[in-house]
């Protein structure tokens, strides 16, 4: 079941309203229990048996009070096990009979033939970090294994996230929760957010991301056909945005309405004025396990060399977003991009209590995005072959695009900026785009169609707006009237999107 779907709508209303109607706390975990069971087995009931085989294992193992080293030990072996067995025994076993043959030795051992569980690397994680804290006397072990079922199945993030902490997440469900209108009322509207940026924007661009990479990344021979594969790779950058930061807010929002709160997963990254500062906004929960759990342990900034650390995890980082070459790169050029910042003298941020960016601050924001997009080439190719032939059609193409955009930054940044200011540059720019038509018709249908760019203004426009609160639309428009009005539209828009068809989540495959 996807967030994006009929089925969801009618899910989601039904448990709510059966949620309220309990007032006993542990009926309320019993219901949210089957509720996310239901949510998961949607797929495929057979995974069913996994998400239960990992809630066991970790809950039983963390009990014992003698031999919490061997029981911590037992649990990581099983959860990697698990996840090893589906999502990476085929990378690593055709990558070693490859190796072998080149070395003339002739290996040919089965491949599985398996479906990758959906989601199976957020809650295999989730437990894991479960287990070492309660090894490390952070959290204490959960008596109440209907809490404890629920915490690493709540269905609002158990497929893509946030990778939630027990220290976090256990004690939410141990109180009463009581019913509120405002908690209610702002969790439906980071919904529609989510559903906003989902539907509208990341699914809109998914057919011309998907078109460029898939044919004319492989078939292009003029410069506009470059042209757009390089407008693609942009496009990509919005459509990831939207989707994950999309999924995000929706599973927000449908926590605050059972009464929880979630990290928050995204900080407005695409606003960050250098890759340090953007690795501590985009997908946060993520960054924040791998510090814990593998950059301290190795001996973090204190202990080793720091950037053979900070390359473990980035390289462990694309790994876990995909077994295939094409995520190692990805994860590679990521740990360039960063080690590159803190050589140049970029230093800790933190978003919580460190000023955020100003408009002077625009090129820096415009470049950092610029480099962002850079490695994406790596994370959207198919395969090392597809990649090749991207970087090969699009490469010259999006390094003039992309000193445009920095440029038009620094332009903005130093002009004064009013409504009519922007509507003139929003005129002049299709303006250019529609005579562009009679000499290059693929690039001018690519950026019009379906205002698909448009769209993606919109939501970076809305966002750097509403950049100081949890999510845009929190205090957005601030007269009440007005408000609803917005609302009324957003949803108005999100509805005809939601029927033009349904896109699964990207990092569903994650």
């Amino acid at each position: 079941m996807v967030f994006n779907s009929l089925a969801f709508a009618l899910f989601l209303p039904i448990v709510f309203l059966l949620y309220w109607r309990i007032r006993c706390r542990s009926a309320q975990n019993v219901l949210l229990l089957a509720a996310s069971y239901v949510f998961y087995g949607w797929w495929d009931w057979r995974f069913l048996s996994l998400i239960i085989f990992t809630t066991a294992s970790t809950y039983l193992l963390a009990l014992p009070e003698r031999r919490k080293r061997l029981c911590l030990a037992t649990n990581i072996v099983l959860n990697l096990s698990v996840l090893g067995i589906f999502k990476y025994y085929n990378f690593f076993s055709s990558s070693l009979m490859r190796a072998l043959g080149y070395l003339g030795i002739n290996a040919d051992w089965p491949l599985l033939d398996v479906l990758l569980p959906v989601g199976i690397s957020f809650y295999t994680f989730q437990a894991i970090s479960y287990s070492v804290d309660v090894y490390r006397g952070k959290t204490a072990p959960c008596r109440r294994p209907v809490d404890f079922a629920a915490f690493v199945a709540f269905f609002p993030q158990l497929v893509a996230g946030p990778i939630e902490r027990a220290a976090d997440m256990l004690p939410q469900f141990a109180r009463e929760r009581r019913f509120s209108t405002a908690e209610a009322t702002e969790g439906a509207r980071r919904i529609l957010w989510g559903l906003f940026k989902k539907c509208v924007v990341a699914d809109s661009m998914a057919f011309w991301v998907d078109f460029a990479f898939e044919n004319t990344a492989i078939y292009a021979h003029s410069w506009a056909e470059y042209v757009v594969v390089a407008i693609a790779v942009v496009g990509f950058t919005f459509q990831l945005y939207g989707d994950f930061s999309g999924y995000c807010d929706i599973a927000r929002g449908s926590a605050q309405l059972f009464g929880f709160r979630l990290s928050d997963n995204f900080l407005y990254p695409y606003f960050a004025r250098n890759a340090v500062e953007f690795w501590r906004r985009w997908h946060r929960t993520l960054m924040r396990w791998f510090t814990d759990y593998v950059y301290i342990p190795l001996g973090g900034s204190r202990r080793g060399n720091r950037y053979l650390h900070v390359f473990v995890v980035f390289l462990l980082s694309g790994l876990w977003h995909g077994a295939t070459f094409t995520f190692v790169t990805w994860g590679i050029l990521c740990f360039i991009w960063y080690a590159l910042s803190v050589a140049v003298g970029c230093h800790k941020y933190s978003p919580e209590t460190d000023p955020l960016g100003s408009r002077r601050d625009l090129p820096k924001m415009a470049f950092t995005t610029m480099c962002w997009t850079a490695t994406l080439f790596a994370f959207r190719a198919d395969n090392m072959h597809n990649l090749m032939r991207v970087v090969e059609c699009a490469a010259i193409p999006f390094l003039i695009i992309a000193a445009a955009i920095v440029g038009c930054a620094w332009v903005l940044a130093r002009i004064p900026v009013r409504g009519r200011t922007l509507a003139i540059i929003a005129v002049a720019a299709i303006a250019i785009i529609l005579l562009l038509t009679p000499y290059a018709p693929q690039v001018s249908m690519y950026l019009l169609n379906r205002w698909t760019f448009v769209m993606g203004g919109v939501m970076l426009a809305v966002e750097w707006r509403g950049r100081h609160h949890s999510f845009a639309l929190q205090q957005m428009p601030r007269r009440r009237w007005l408000r609803r009005a917005c609302d009324i539209m957003l949803f108005y828009i999100v509805l005809t999107a939601f029927f033009a068809g349904e896109e699964a989540f990207i990092y569903f495959q994650f």
